[in-house]
């Protein structure tokens, strides 16, 4: 037989089924790295042919296969190839002839085995369980975008990556690739970069900008996410929406999963084009009904304000770290200076007519466009010596291509659009304090002292002479200050501030007495693990005569989340309840024992389960030590693998809850409104015991369930005052409390049960915080 810690035998079947739980563990992990090696190759790959296609798109990649083909015609094909090349010069040098004379390179998958390249398309989520590989720290953003997220590296994904390095994970929906109805899964996740995840949904395929979103399209994805919220043990989400044609399914998802929903508006897209006639029917229930409404341009906040909404102004940005520790430069070494630069799409709000102009009367100066061409004919543009066009070039190189511009150009033409356009570029070419030439667009009057602005083609050329002929270092300067102060992590920071503003405030209620040992692994797992963007902590001590009020008082003075109360007299666990519900700001109030630790998304868990319905008066988490339903078994000698119990008990169960009679006080989750109307706890019980059968009968006889969160653990070392009490004492105060619960409510006192399965408390070994909280890999 199997032994545990403290020698206790333990059923073969036990043993047996630690050694599979093992052994899943074991495979798990291997094929997590497979899969994780087969997404490394395709994101190679992927990488690479975006590198090759920006070669592609270069004058000199051009003119190297016209001469590969010339070669081939004048010494490979011999006579016939000279004679052709007299006969056939212009179809011989056209886009198809130089097509038929690029370089081709092998793929890498090629080369691996099949079984790791087919890991992509066999993505297990039951077996995989992404939610142990990638566990949840802070709220998860899922962002419903307007492009790919390799495409054009602009807010959307510069916020994206801000919001991943402060701890979210983020879940990027492709909108370019659909899993077919047959596929075997309901979704598919490829993790990008650390924390940022590229989630395909299976179902029909819609076009994001001219197409519609059917109830039977949403159903499909909704069935989706009902998967994907399941594996990845989603706590808490912020639904990000950057194009209105998303909104039903947005809706859907928050009727079922209740996450805020932030509108994220960067365009008046009323003026775009490219954008039908469903996406801009469904902005304005999207605009009103959203959480959150930001804006990117003064323009939009009017907008929306004239409906009588409230936007929220968050303007682009520039990474500002990205561009100072950028070691590219000398990329344009081989054009004439001065050089008037640009990057970014030159699309229909790009005035050709007026860049022609300017190119055409300053000959003496060189003009570098550097982007993607959309739809648009740039053969005048081309046809002039002076003009540069490269194409579009990878994101990690265009501070290069910057530090070598003499001026920076944003030639827009004044429309509907750019008038509500707030160009990132212009951040982007402050951060190296570079002067700007533009067009006279609305945004950029805010900073007109810093840049040039024209009206017309020759006023724009002469603003261009004077922006070349710049030599005041004050401005250089300035214009880097004004980049410091408008960073992407500036925006992410304000976005999430505005978020967490937006989620009611949650009060975590803890009482200390003689805690010392238990209060720092408490708060530090409520720090870890609590996912919930808004809440508080009142602790309040109950006259200790340890160390605990100045570890919490350390604790308070780093963390303004927490406030501190500490009170001359033992007022027992009721009475330092009733004090610190008192003091507390929240919504909602959760009472929570100081011998606790909580894992992780544990809060939103319990509110979730508390919104579930009107009935729903208490919720109480599931937990190792306790004298009823809620205690269930988990076999964890440390917290390492506590917390990977609990992720896996949040995924097994997921959303799942039952009715109890009495919810164990050690942690429940109540309406700070409904507490106040039952009177708090009833302080008649002292020091405590029977207060939380007193409160959980209370609520019940107002009519309100009382339910335990089976997807939500919490530790709890147990009895951590009561411990410190004789047994005779202890049974002193069981037995009075029992007789004044029975008297108050003239009933007898029914002793409670642990389930049938589950292993009873007093069997349970005690492993004090100091060996517990020792961190060590699972399966140690």
């Amino acid at each position: 037989m199997a032994l545990l810690n403290d020698n206790r035998p333990i059923e073969p079947a036990e043993s047996l089924v630690r050694e599979l739980a093992a052994a899943r563990r074991t495979l798990r992990d291997s094929r997590l790295l497979l899969l994780e090696l087969a997404h490394t190759i395709e994101n190679y790959q992927r990488e690479l042919e975006i590198d090759i296609e920006a070669y592609r798109g270069q004058r000199a990649w051009k003119l190297m296969l016209a001469i590969r083909v010339l070669y081939n015609q004048m010494f490979c094909l011999g006579w016939r190839g000279r004679f052709q090349l007299l006969t056939r010069f212009p179809r011989l040098l056209s886009a198809k002839g130089l097509e038929s004379m690029q370089l081709s390179f092998p793929k890498l998958s090629q080369y691996v085995p099949g079984a790791l390249h087919q890991q992509i398309a066999q993505f297990d989520p039951d077996l995989q369980h992404p939610s142990l590989r990638y566990p949840q720290q802070k709220t998860d953003y899922i962002i419903f975008p307007v492009v790919d997220f390799h495409f054009r590296f602009q807010r959307p994904q510069q916020l994206a990556r801000q919001w991943a390095q402060r701890g979210h994970r983020i879940f990027w929906i492709n909108p370019g690739h659909f899993l077919a109805a047959q596929w075997p899964i309901p979704y598919n996740c490829r993790r990008l970069e650390p924390s940022i995840f590229d989630l395909s949904l299976r179902g029909d395929a819609f076009d994001i900008y001219l197409g519609e979103l059917t109830p039977a399209t949403v159903e499909q994805y909704l069935e989706a996410f009902r998967q994907f919220y399941r594996d990845f043990a989603i706590s808490d989400s912020v639904l990000i929406v950057q194009l209105p044609c998303w909104r039903r399914l947005v809706e859907a998802l928050r009727a079922e999963f209740g996450p805020l929903v932030v509108y994220d508006c960067m365009d008046d897209w009323e003026s775009f084009q490219h954008v039908g006639g469903f996406a801009r029917s469904e902005e304005p229930a999207l605009a009103r009904d959203a959480t959150l409404l930001l804006v990117t341009a003064e323009r939009l906040k009017k907008k929306f304000a004239a409906r009588g909404l409230e936007p929220v102004l968050v303007r682009n940005a520039v990474d500002l770290d990205f561009y100072r520790a950028s070691t590219a430069a000398g990329l344009l070494g081989n054009i004439p200076r001065p050089i008037a630069g640009f990057f970014g799409a030159i699309a229909e709000w790009f005035d050709l007519e007026l860049m022609e102009q300017v190119a055409r009367s300053r000959p003496q100066y060189s003009f570098v466009l550097i982007g993607e061409v959309y739809k648009q004919d740039v053969s005048r543009l081309q046809s002039l010596s002076n003009v540069h066009l490269p194409g579009a070039q990878p994101y990690e190189r265009i501070p290069g291509y910057l530090r070598d511009f003499d001026a920076c150009l944003i030639p827009f033409r004044i429309s509907d659009v750019t008038r509500a356009t707030d160009p990132v570029k212009l951040y982007e070419y402050f951060a190296y304090g570079k002067p700007v030439v533009s067009t006279q667009l609305e945004e950029l009057h805010q900073c007109s002292d810093l840049l040039y602005m024209a009206a017309s083609a020759p006023e724009f050329a002469s603003r261009l002479d004077a922006a070349i002929a710049e030599s005041d270092p004050g401005l250089v300067r300035r214009r880097i200050e004004f980049a410091a102060a408008n960073t992407w992590s500036h925006r992410a920071g304000a976005i999430e501030e505005a978020i967490r503003l937006r989620s009611p405030l949650i009060s975590v209620l803890i009482v200390t007495y003689d805690s010392a040992e238990f209060v720092g692994p408490c708060l530090d797992s409520i720090r870890r693990h609590t996912s919930y963007a808004n809440y508080e902590v009142v602790i309040v001590d109950n006259a200790s005569t340890d160390a605990t009020p100045e570890l919490c008082r350390q604790f308070a003075a780093n963390d303004p989340r927490i406030r501190f109360f500490a009170l001359d007299t033992n007022r027992g666990f009721a009475g330092g309840n009733n004090y610190a519900a008192a003091h507390a700001a929240g919504e909602f109030v959760v009472l929570l024992n100081a011998d606790t630790m909580v894992t992780s998304g544990w809060l939103t868990r319990l509110r979730n389960h508390l919104l579930a319905g009107p009935s729903v008066g208490l919720v109480c988490a599931v937990t190792n030590f306790s004298g009823n339903e809620t205690k269930v078994s988990i076999n964890c000698a440390n917290q390492q693998q506590m917390e990977w119990s609990a992720m896996e008990r949040a995924t097994d169960f997921y959303r799942q809850s039952f009715e109890l009679t009495m919810a164990p006080l050690f942690c429940v989750m109540v309406r700070k409104s409904l507490f106040d109307e039952l009177g708090g706890l009833d302080e008649r019980y002292g020091a405590g015991m029977f207060e939380d059968d007193d409160f959980s009968f209370k609520a019940r006889r107002a009519g309100k369930r009382v339910i335990a969160a089976e997807d939500c653990y919490v530790h709890h070392f147990g009895q951590g005052s009561f411990s410190q009490l004789s047994s005779d004492r202890y049974q002193e105060l069981f037995d009075r409390n029992r007789q004044a619960f029975e008297e108050k409510w003239g009933v007898a006192w029914t002793p409670h049960r642990s389930r049938p399965d589950v292993r009873p408390a007093h069997l349970e070994r005690r492993i004090p915080p100091a060996e517990f909280c020792t961190r060590r890999p699972p399966g140690d």
